[in-house]
């Protein structure tokens, strides 16, 4: 997924931004993402995929929390996004 660069609603700073699949919820950089929610806690992390409207799979973000650390964010989101038509894939499905 190719993140759009732009300025970030919580630190000012223009960088790459994760988007958010909430209306809204603006879409906010990977940095204050890794500073603001901890990655290895599971009911930070699910609070937010509700809040950016994404399916929560704890399965799914453990094994990409082992495998891509910090960029776990970009990654998840990624996973759920459709680059053909630059949305998020249909995410209202139970997982």
């Amino acid at each position: 997924m190719e993140n759009k660069i732009g300025k970030c609603p919580i630190c000012g700073e223009k960088s790459s931004l994760i988007p958010s699949n909430n209306p809204l919820v603006a879409p906010v950089c990977l940095e204050c993402l890794n500073k603001n929610v901890k990655i290895d806690d599971l009911e930070e992390v699910n609070i937010f995929c509700r809040t950016f409207n994404l399916p929560f799979d704890p399965d799914l973000w453990l094994k990409m929390r082992k495998e891509f650390q910090q960029k776990v964010f970009k990654e998840y989101a990624s996973f759920f996004f459709d680059e053909k038509n630059n949305t998020y894939k249909d995410t209202d499905r139970n997982l």
